[in-house]
């Protein structure tokens, strides 16, 4: 069983609780917040990104002799070993098998809450008209660009890292803060599940208009958070993905009001 959210938006913001998929289920999380059994989908996305992580943390250690992939096949297993829908492993293995033949330069780069064998680098500052924010960029390189490692049944657009306000572009305005660095470029690297499957890399040079965003996101964000309460829910918007898994569906013993037929939700 996994929680919807590790950290009450109303003490931190982070980059999930602006991600969720619906105004109820996001103003339901901070009221009645409610365990959830993570999708295939979502514990294959999980057993990856820890695998790839801690092959990431042997690598920037420069020594040959530290590379046993088996350390790396046993972070995926034991990062969703309490999960019910535990993926295939051998489908995992692959892709972290797949990883290694990317042509980055680990050493030195921060890595973030998945590693299984390294320190979890974690930010966590006050932002001004916000508050306090936590976020955990999974892959920080030397230079600083920020990378999110993802799984997912197709490819991501073309202007994808451009236009990920509440997540690349947030990690940049949150790193910037925390670091007094300069983000250059930020990325998704997706393992594609297709027939043949393959990591794509998605990236753009992070701007002053993605920095502008981002900050108006968070703003409006901490700004509802901070308006809602247990009989107000300023979080208007609706389904994003439909309601097929949500815990809050009434259909699983939710108490939804505004939630799609789950014949609706899965079409």
């Amino acid at each position: 069983m996994s929680e919807l959210a590790e950290r009450d938006p109303r003490e931190r913001l982070s980059k999930s609780f602006m991600q969720t998929a619906c105004g109820e289920k996001a103003w339901l999380s901070i009221y009645d917040p409610r365990p959830w059994v993570a999708p295939e989908k979502v514990t294959f996305g999980t057993a990856v990104d820890a695998g790839c992580s801690t092959y990431i943390a042997m690598a920037r250690m420069g020594d040959p002799a530290a590379m046993d992939m088996d350390v790396a096949y046993l972070a995926a297993a034991d990062a969703v070993a309490s999960e019910t829908n535990r993926p295939d492993f051998d489908e995992v293995q692959q892709a972290i098998d797949a990883f290694t033949a990317l042509p980055y330069d680990w050493s030195y780069c921060r890595i973030g809450a998945q590693a299984g064998t390294a320190k979890a680098y974690t930010i966590r500052l006050e932002l001004p008209d916000i508050g306090t924010v936590d976020c955990h960029p999974d892959i920080v390189l030397r230079n600083h660009e920020i990378w999110d490692i993802k799984t997912s049944a197709h490819s991501k657009q073309e202007d994808a890292a451009a236009t990920s306000d509440t997540e690349l572009s947030f990690y940049g305005i949150c790193y910037e803060a925390y670091t007094g660095e300069t983000v250059p470029y930020v990325g998704y690297l997706t393992w594609v599940r297709s027939k043949k499957p393959y990591w794509q890399q998605v990236g753009a040079p992070f701007t002053d208009e993605m920095r502008a965003r981002a900050y108006a996101h968070a703003r409006r964000w901490a700004a509802a958070i901070k308006a809602s309460s247990e009989d107000f829910n300023p979080f208007v918007f609706g389904p994003k993905y439909g309601c097929a898994d949500c815990q809050y569906h009434p259909a699983l013993g939710g108490p939804c009001e505004v939630a799609l037929p789950l014949r609706e939700a899965a079409a």
